[in-house]
């Protein structure tokens, strides 16, 4: 690899960009932890704009270093109303889970629904099992690893991408993905065009 000196400013702009957004992730990931601990998630104030659903794909795959393994299949025109640091934590989260649980096939689909883009993470893996999918949403829950300490995970992340997608006034569901065939995490996010609504009705929590 080369060396700092070696590289051109194009490459040190690129290289700073990938730091600068890992360092946001990991505070987010800090700050998260102490919002889990102090009951109050769902409340993070969302610092909103008007976002391509692509590209926050593309850079959340970019942050799990999913490149060449992930595949990506987005609507180029679809947009979202949202805080693109929490969408790409959110999606990180996704992705690294079906990078560590999931088959060697990850799919992310990004696709407009009209009030809603669906932003879907879907695996070849062995999926969910049944009697785990109900509480997988709850805080420190690691479902099948819950006594293996080798394998890695804090058991927050399904927990705050919920609170995380809630404040934004979306919704997530898991189901078993009809393209692949294992998991499918599907979650929604509001196109801009409603956002004065929905910012009326919730801007105690999400504004």
């Amino acid at each position: 690899a080369a060396s700092w000196e070696e590289l051109g400013n194009e490459d040190r702009d690129e290289m700073l960009d990938t730091i600068n957004s890992q360092a946001n992730h990991l505070g987010h990931i800090v700050s998260d932890l102490i919002d889990v601990a102090r009951d109050r998630l769902q409340n993070v104030k969302l610092t909103r704009g008007d976002y391509s659903a692509a590209e926050l794909v593309r850079d959340a795959v970019a942050t799990t270093d999913g490149a060449g393994r992930v595949r990506v299949e987005t609507d180029p025109e679809a947009r979202i109303w949202a805080d693109p640091d929490r969408v790409r934590q959110i999606l990180s989260n996704l992705i690294t889970n079906a990078m560590r649980y999931g088959g060697s096939d990850i799919l992310v689909t990004a696709v407009d629904q009209g009030r809603m883009v669906a932003l879907a993470v879907h695996d070849n893996g062995e999926g969910v099992p049944t009697k785990f999918q109900s509480d997988m949403w709850g805080r420190f829950e690691r479902g099948l690893h819950r006594e293996d300490s080798s394998v890695p995970g804090s058991g927050i992340g399904l927990s705050v991408a919920k609170d995380l997608v809630t404040a934004h006034g979306g919704t997530i569901i898991y189901r078993t993905s009809e393209i692949l065939g294992g998991a499918c995490f599907e979650l929604t996010i509001p196109v801009p065009e409603i956002a004065p609504t929905l910012v009326s009705v919730g801007a105690e929590r999400s504004a």
